[in-house]
């Protein structure tokens, strides 16, 4: 399960909203629709690599630590956008990266090594 909580995704595996948000100590707007599964889902944008070795990084610049290596045709989950530095690669010059939570909770990818357009198809109100 995902949760949107102030422009970060929050991955809660195997426990109900109601659940999980008890954990944690956060509010629940509409618990009691939740177990009846009318509580909001935020649906995340499936992006597609399309280089081959791909850093997915902790920050969204070229010098921080990679989390792990992505390969072209590889789905990845697209929480939101967000500028950071600027990359000039295959021909392409963007500074926009996509924040991921596919292996750790934000890691972030390269928006020119993914198809689509500058955003890798994420709308452009889900910047982080």
């Amino acid at each position: 399960m995902r949760v949107k909580t102030t422009n970060r995704t929050v991955r809660l595996a195997g426990l109900g909203a109601a659940a999980a948000f008890a954990l944690t100590g956060l509010a629940v707007p509409g618990a009691a629709n939740a177990a009846s599964g009318d509580a909001e889902k935020v649906q995340d944008t499936t992006v597609v690599v399309w280089m081959d070795y791909v850093n997915v990084r902790d920050e969204p610049e070229l010098g921080d630590n990679v989390d792990y290596v992505a390969h072209k045709g590889d789905r990845l989950d697209g929480d939101c956008w967000e500028y950071g530095q600027s990359v000039t690669d295959h021909g392409i010059t963007n500074n926009i990266w996509i924040q991921t939570g596919n292996v750790f909770d934000d890691e972030y990818v390269w928006a020119g090594a993914l198809e689509g357009n500058e955003r890798a198809n994420l709308p452009i109100e889900d910047e982080c």
